[in-house]
């Protein structure tokens, strides 16, 4: 991987954690920080629903960014008698029985909306209470969504990837639940 990476002009991670894994593990020098930036308006003021939970799912619809999870989950808290609603935004990349399973979970309290365009990403989450990511995948950067629940002032719900931590302040502007 070495040999690879240091005979491209420039590696650009998207943090300083994968700066300093690429420059500390490989030794590489050829590093420089580009941070996964957004044009957005930051929002100044934010309501919450007062009927129910609103939730929220933005990303890419696969198996790899927890969604089934998050279904199943939302599906128990209802079922415990909950008031929780889910809505699922994203590029659909569910085939087969995960398909077949996603499309059988959706109903009036959980469903699918298909994409936002780029530019209604942080109007959308802020309509919402909580932005979820249960992404299954431990090497997460810094995911596009999350940036923009912070330009909405949505709080987060995401497991503990590698960079959650320096992503969301446990108990302070989001929460962070145990990996997988």
């Amino acid at each position: 991987m070495k040999k690879y990476l240091s005979s491209l002009d420039l590696v650009l991670p998207q943090n300083e954690t994968l700066v300093k894994l690429y420059e500390n593990f490989y030794g590489l020098k050829n590093v420089k920080l580009i941070n996964n930036f957004r044009d957005s308006k930051i929002h100044e003021t934010k309501s919450f629903s007062k009927e129910g939970l609103k939730l929220i799912f933005i990303s890419r619809v696969s198996e790899d960014k927890g969604i089934l999870d998050l279904i199943k989950c939302v599906k128990e808290l209802i079922k415990e008698g909950l008031d929780i609603t889910l809505d699922i935004y994203g590029e659909m990349q569910l085939f087969g029985d995960n398909l077949d399973s996603f499309n059988a979970s959706l109903n009036e309290k959980i469903k699918y909306k298909n994409t936002v365009a780029p530019s209604g990403v942080s109007e959308t989450i802020s309509q919402y209470d909580l932005f979820v990511l249960p992404t299954k995948y431990y090497g997460e950067g810094s995911p596009g969504s999350l940036i923009e629940s912070y330009f909405s002032l949505t709080p987060s719900l995401i497991s503990n990837y590698s960079q959650a931590s320096i992503q969301v302040s446990h108990m302070e502007d989001g929460l962070i639940h145990n990996f997988k």
